[in-house]
């Protein structure tokens, strides 16, 4: 495993050690791999950052989108309601705050 990954200078993990490993025939299951790697402290890194192109569209899909604004002000409660959402990682995983609210309860006096 070791030569392996120092073959790959350091970018393999243990997906593609598993992989070589296979290749070469010796019979090893994924997680074993992945144990022994972890107290060997080996860790695969990312090769290079790229910018991929889809990233362009998206902020041209979202600029496309007008944010709406209200021509009339609400006269009384539940008439128009807002919202928005955001990702938060927390605890190492991906969470998603989604808040909505009622436009007359935000004015202010």
């Amino acid at each position: 495993m070791a030569a392996i990954y120092d073959g790959s200078y350091g970018i393999y993990g243990s997906p593609r050690v598993h992989l070589a490993l296979k290749a070469e025939g010796v019979r090893v299951g994924r997680k074993r791999v992945a144990g022994l790697m972890r107290r060997m402290e080996l860790k695969g890194r990312c090769g290079r950052i790229y910018h991929s192109q889809r990233r362009v569209s998206v902020h041209r899909f979202f600029n496309g989108i007008p944010n709406r604004s209200l021509e009339k002000i609400p006269t009384g409660p539940d008439q128009v309601w807002v919202g928005d959402i955001t990702y938060l990682k927390a605890g190492g995983q991906w969470r998603y705050l989604a808040v909505v609210m009622g436009t007359s309860t935000r004015v202010a006096s």
